[in-house]
């Protein structure tokens, strides 16, 4: 799977995942995407501007729970249980469940 975040003509956050059928737009709520991670190819993160932060795996997304309603800018990890976002007013935050 292939997936992309981008600003769409609107200045939104907008991710889209690449099918067989072509680049489809996803995540399943009503979001600013900010940052996009992939632990694998299955194993998606992608961040909002609402401080959301969701893992998905191609088929749906779940809130992870992240404890912050600021912007998250950006996402790295080593593994799919070790990944830590980066946001505005110097949040850094580490999902590790």
């Amino acid at each position: 799977m292939m997936a992309a975040v981008g600003l769409d003509g609107f200045s939104n956050g907008r991710m889209s995942l690449r099918t067989a059928s072509g680049w489809v737009a996803s995540v399943g709520t009503d979001c600013t995407c900010t940052a996009l991670w992939a632990a694998g190819p299955n194993d998606l993160f992608v961040a909002t501007g609402q401080g959301q932060i969701l893992r998905g795996d191609g088929v749906g997304w779940v809130d992870t729970g992240a404890p912050t309603s600021r912007n998250v800018r950006a996402l790295w990890g080593t593994s799919a249980s070790d990944v830590w976002a980066a946001g505005d007013g110097g949040a850094l935050l580490r999902y590790s469940p």
